[in-house]
């Protein structure tokens, strides 16, 4: 179920300038999101994933600690069972990420991938173990990468003013141990309904996706963010190999500005 949230996190602002200090979040943040997936005519409410921002140090410097962590119930693993923990210690001044760790579990499909980002050299040093192997892998560290965690928060910052439909924000991301040049879409903007029945103002973004297990790649994804100062991912809808999936928010704690974007 975290492949099917992770992707809020493909959003780039390599056409905006951001500043250097973080104003969509703070720290104590948390946001959780049920995931739901279509077989047939049936919608299943199959799990939850839960991102949350905490106060850290790297290497004697403040940061931050995004966590995501993503389930599925019990009741539903035998469709595809996920117990997912990602963690990201990122740059409290620029955003960077510092460092990176997955533990995965999806399906029949394990492994443990590390990830330190080495600006002053500019190198990402790779790890992945996966049945008792492990394999390095490093590479050179261009402008604007991100892991699948960082960039959520980071690209949060994007100033979206001034965009025009069907623009594309390009960017970079180190993916299972692999260096791609992915982007998202504009599409303008859309008032979403959840299924909580809370309805917000939200700008629409379609990424591209990266084939896979669960993905068949291209844009068949369209993400949901709230039109405000929050820039909070609120609802997610994509295509998948089989069936559809779709992800709403459901809970949040410690936002740093009201959801000003909600329609009464």
């Amino acid at each position: 179920m975290i492949r099917y949230l992770k992707v809020i996190i493909l959003f780039s602002c390599i056409i905006q300038t951001l500043s250097a200090q973080q104003k969509t979040f703070k720290s104590g943040e948390k946001v959780v999101f049920d995931a739901y997936y279509n077989w047939g005519f049936i919608w299943l409410n199959a799990g939850q994933a839960m991102f949350t921002a905490s106060d850290t140090i790297f290497n004697g410097k403040d940061a931050y600690q995004m966590k995501a962590t993503g389930v599925t119930y019990n009741g539903y693993d035998y469709l595809f069972k996920v117990r997912d923990t990602l963690i990201s210690v990122i740059s409290k001044d620029s955003l960077q990420p510092l460092w990176f760790t997955r533990k995965t579990n999806e399906g029949s499909y394990s492994a443990e991938i590390t990830y330190n980002f080495d600006h002053e050299s500019n190198l990402v040093n790779g790890t992945k173990k996966r049945k008792g192997k492990t394999e390095y892998a490093s590479y050179i560290l261009p402008e604007n990468t991100k892991d699948i965690v960082s960039v959520i928060y980071y690209l949060r910052e994007v100033d979206f003013t001034g965009m025009k439909e069907n623009d594309r924000i390009l960017f970079n991301m180190v993916v299972d141990n692999e260096m791609w040049e992915l982007y998202v879409r504009y599409l303008g903007k859309k008032v979403i309904k959840l299924k909580s029945g809370r309805r917000f103002r939200c700008i629409v973004l379609a990424p591209l996706l990266l084939e896979g297990s669960v993905f068949s790649g291209g844009e068949g994804m369209k993400i949901f963010v709230t039109d405000d100062r929050n820039r909070l991912p609120v609802y997610i809808e994509s295509k998948v190999l089989v069936g559809k999936v779709k992800a709403s928010l459901i809970s949040y704690e410690n936002l740093k500005y009201p959801l000003s974007s909600e329609v009464y």
